[in-house]
């Protein structure tokens, strides 16, 4: 009986903790993806100032995330943003506008799917 008790317990603070998780992972993916969102607007209207100063917060924040993400997260991905983000930075600082936008757009993409691997459902389940 002793045995039954406490891997139910270790089975309900595991359940716990992956809802902890999931949740952190949507705050921050829905803080990037909107930050990302807004650097975008600003290139689309060559407010490069605006978008130099967004990208560079979003990248200090996304080196801070990262570190985290990697807990449940493919690296493969993590990897991916953290290059993107160093090419929108450099895109930015030469305000191209074509390739700033190509790569802001590959960020969101990437985001998104971070928030589609990790949302919790069945698939993710099994």
């Amino acid at each position: 009986m002793k045995n039954i008790v406490i891997t139910f317990i270790l089975f309900i603070s595991m359940i716990f903790v992956c809802f902890i998780s999931l949740n952190y992972l949507n705050k921050t993916s829905y803080n990037m993806y909107s930050s990302n969102n807004s650097v975008k607007k600003y290139i689309y209207n060559n407010n490069w100032e605006k978008a130099d100063k967004l990208s560079n917060k979003l990248s200090k924040d996304w080196h801070m995330y990262a570190d985290n993400f990697s807990l449940f997260v493919n690296h493969t991905l993590i990897d991916d943003i953290s290059i993107e983000e160093h090419k929108l930075e450099e895109y930015i600082k030469c305000k191209n506008k074509e390739e700033a936008l190509a790569s802001a757009n590959t960020i969101q993409f990437l985001i998104e799917r971070i928030r589609k691997l990790e949302k919790f459902n069945i698939q993710n389940v099994f």
